[in-house]
């Protein structure tokens, strides 16, 4: 039997009452055969560490031993 995997992805963006959006995400379909990486990174007040865990995280993920 085979088997499909569907998926749909929204994204929505409200800054309220900032001027800026201090979050970044991730949203990666297949990182690694079968596992797909969706990740929200709120920026509180500052959007320094949300960037840098956006472009950082998924390499230090597959680094990672426990996920290997």
């Amino acid at each position: 039997n085979s088997q499909q995997l569907i998926c749909k992805v929204l994204e929505m963006i409200n800054v309220g009452w900032r001027n800026t959006m201090e979050d970044t995400h991730i949203s990666d379909i297949n990182i690694d055969g079968d596992t797909h990486l969706f990740a929200v990174f709120d920026g509180h007040g500052g959007s320094e560490v949300a960037i840098y865990a956006e472009r950082h995280f998924k390499e230090e993920l597959m680094k990672n031993k426990n996920y290997q």
